[in-house]
């Protein structure tokens, strides 16, 4: 079955049947989430294609959860998650740190190999320069998006502070011309420069924040939205990209960034519920022009 189009869904299948059998319930939001919440007890296993992670607040529930999979599945167990999906994860004084080091010293050792090229560390993230869309040729166009890929996967995993600039060279991804290249030479320069960089997560307030923005017009006439959702003081959540429709003020396009931010932060605190019910959820988005919208509308 395997490498046939139908593979993965089997195996989602059988997975979903195994874990039914031991009394795990699946997600209705997050369909590669299985739970059990008693009393005393919660089980939580997420599966990513082959890689699971378990993590469970009684020990006797994970040794029995390991005992009835090895009936069912090949199962290669550790006691500690150290790296899933691409990301490196480590446990330390109370404190979960992922980060992408290795992922990211991967995508600079490829370019600097097949370019010949060896990358000069910046601290900046793009140069000062005006991108504009290519005309003729593309110049290595497959190349150029490959890497674009291969950052935005980066970007997505543990480096928020890209994410915005991934998605403005990935829209000359058609046609990238030598300015374009310049533009992602110094975007992978800093990468190299910020390779080591990671999310931290501690105890702290128990406190879901969302943080949203967007900028009024632009090249293309479409604002583009921001988010980011922070949980323990830390980001767990981003995103940013360029608004489908045409906002004719910035009123709309903060309401529309908002309206685009909050589908996200409700899909992630029905997530959080699962481990606490119990949580404060603020916004940070209001701005005066949306006050007084919703004054006119009789909110508030």
């Amino acid at each position: 079955m395997y490498g046939l189009k139908q593979a993965g869904r089997c195996w989602w299948l059988h997975f979903r049947k195994v874990m039914t059998l031991m009394g795990l319930q699946v997600e209705d939001l997050e369909q590669s989430l299985y739970f059990c919440k008693n009393d005393n007890l919660q089980l939580y296993v997420w599966m990513h294609v082959d890689d699971e992670v378990v993590f469970s607040n009684n020990s006797g529930a994970l040794n029995s959860l390991r005992e009835n999979s090895k009936q069912h599945l090949k199962v290669k167990w550790e006691d500690q998650v150290m790296k899933v999906v691409g990301i490196e994860t480590e446990i330390k004084d109370q404190k979960i740190i992922l980060k992408q080091e290795q992922f990211a010293k991967q995508i600079i050792n490829n370019f600097e190999k097949k370019s010949g090229m060896n990358l000069l560390r910046t601290t900046t993230t793009l140069p000062d320069i005006q991108l504009t869309t290519g005309d003729g040729d593309g110049i290595e166009t497959t190349w150029y998006q490959s890497i674009i890929g291969s950052l935005n996967y980066f970007a997505l995993g543990t480096r928020p502070d890209i994410l915005y600039l991934v998605n403005i060279l990935a829209r000359y991804s058609a046609k990238p011309n030598e300015a374009h290249w310049g533009a992602l030479r110094h975007l992978l320069a800093y990468v190299k420069t910020t390779a080591n960089y990671s999310l931290c997560y501690q105890p702290s307030t128990e406190r879901l924040e969302l943080w949203c923005d967007a900028g009024w017009g632009g090249k293309s006439q479409r604002s583009t939205s921001g988010f980011l959702i922070w949980l323990f003081g830390c980001a767990v959540a981003w995103g940013s990209r360029r608004q489908k429709v045409v906002a004719t003020s910035t009123c709309a396009a903060e309401l529309i960034s908002l309206g685009m931010a909050t589908e996200f932060l409700i899909f992630v605190l029905q997530l959080v519920k699962l481990c606490l019910p119990l949580i404060e959820t603020k916004i940070f988005a209001i701005t005066r022009p949306q006050h007084w919208y919703w004054k006119a509308q009789g909110v508030g």
